[in-house]
Formats: structure tokens, C-alpha cells, sequence
């Protein structure tokens, strides 16, 4: 049995939906973080999650989509989510994000990441990595869901 949340909000990231035919039409990446980033309010929620629709361009084999997550108190300081790495009782922090590799070329991958939430506002962008000549393409949308 799952968890019921009393509150569910849903909406798109990056891209756009027919909400007729629900047809996806993604948008190009860049090499860069800055573009295709949506900013949430998160306060009242617990859980999150991102579901994508990721293409590679003609011709490339090497490539992948990073996602960065980040969070601020008031919609101008952003930090870093970190991730933690604990040897030998010393925890090595790094910034959190998703890395999704794709090596067939004009390929469309579909994935979802879930995380649980604790912060008033949430950043998330997205770029790609490992392009040669021909950029791929993101659909993303989230559902944010709290008791």
C-alpha cells in the first residue's frame, strides 16, 4: 500500500505538453546550467519528483543530461543540495546532482528521480555533457506531493 498526500502539485519544468494529445515537445540543452532551470516553492511539500524525456543528438554516442538541484530560503541565495561521502569517519560533501547517460545516438530515454525535500524554495536545472556537434533535447515536469 502506498502513501496517500493530501496535497499533489504537478507542472512542467522545461518544454511544453499538448494537453490535448499529451505530446511532448521537448527543448534543446546547452552545455550550460542557465536556460533551461525552473525555480519551485517546495515549503509545504515532502517529496519530489522529476520525470524527463531525454534525446540525443544525430550522430552522438558519449552524451548525458546532468541535474542539479539546489535550494534557497528566499529565491536569491541558492546552495547547493550536497551529497555525502563518508570514509573513515570523515564525510566528503559535493554538490547533488543527477547524471543520465545516453550513448546511442537520436535515442529518447525516459526516467523519473525522486527525492525528499526540506527547503522553501528548490532549484532545478538541467544541461548536457559530451556533445560533439549535435545537441539533445529535454522534456521535464515534476509533482511535488506533502501531507
Amino acid at each position: 500500500m502506498g502513501l496517500y498526500y493530501k496535497s499533489i502539485q504537478s507542472g512542467i519544468l522545461v518544454g511544453s505538453k499538448n494537453e490535448t494529445t499529451f505530446a511532448l515537445t521537448p527543448v534543446a540543452l546547452t552545455n550550460a546550467y542557465t536556460g533551461n532551470t525552473e525555480i519551485l516553492e517546495t515549503g509545504s511539500f515532502s517529496k519530489l519528483d522529476i520525470r524527463f524525456s531525454y534525446t540525443t543528438g544525430a550522430a552522438e554516442t558519449d552524451n548525458s543530461i546532468d541535474i542539479l538541484l539546489e535550494e534557497s530560503d528566499d529565491r536569491t541565495n541558492w546552495f547547493a543540495i550536497p551529497n555525502d561521502a563518508t570514509s573513515g569517519g570523515t564525510s566528503t560533501l559535493t554538490d547533488r546532482t543527477f547524471n543520465y547517460i545516453n550513448a546511442v545516438a537520436a535515442t529518447n530515454k525516459k526516467s523519473s528521480v525522486g527525492v525528499d525535500i526540506f527547503y522553501k524554495y528548490m532549484r532545478i536545472s538541467f544541461k548536457e555533457a559530451g556533445v560533439a556537434a549535435n545537441a539533445g533535447t529535454i522534456y521535464a515536469e515534476y509533482s511535488l506531493m506533502g501531507l
